[in-house]
């Protein structure tokens, strides 16, 4: 029979906690309502050795409101972005989105020849309210890649 100080300890969420109730949202629903990178490299190929420059497409940060049986949950999220260059390995993070040349600050550089699956990871982080609490998220990402993008040779010919 269990005693009294034993049936307390639960492992199940207690419903009508405010951390609870953010925590669960995010969980579920979080990566559903987060804006996902759409990569793009212009001119869509580079040239080996020439700097490249993603646009992530995407929004850095993004405001929340949920009703829940507490009230309203307020969740303010904030993004990194990290990049895998079709390497195997992320480097990051990069705060707010990539942009165009000549002004975008992720940028990567090639020199063999050859096709690349890039990724963009956006890793979220968020602060929420709800009933007079606050607290913080963190662990969900959105992806986004680009496939099969071709790193080419310039080579001149003389035509005579």
């Amino acid at each position: 029979m269990l005693t009294p100080e034993y049936a307390v300890c639960n492992l199940e969420p207690v419903p009508g906690v405010p951390a609870v109730e953010a925590s669960d949202f995010w969980r579920t629903g979080g990566e559903k309502l987060l804006p996902k990178p759409e990569p793009h490299i212009a001119p869509g190929y580079m040239l080996a050795g020439k700097r490249a420059y993603l646009e992530t497409n995407s929004l850095p940060t993004m405001h929340v409101e949920q009703d829940t049986p507490l009230g309203t949950l307020v969740l303010d999220a904030t993004s990194t972005v990290w990049v895998d260059w079709g390497t195997g390995s992320y480097e990051g993070p990069f705060d707010g989105p990539g942009q165009p040349w000549p002004d975008g600050k992720i940028t990567h550089v090639w020199t063999d020849l050859a096709r690349y699956d890039i990724r963009v990871q956006q890793r979220w982080t968020a602060t929420w309210h709800l009933a007079g609490r606050s607290g913080q998220l963190s662990g969900l990402h959105t992806e986004g890649g680009i496939d099969d993008f071709e790193v080419k040779e310039l080579q001149a010919i003389v035509n005579h």
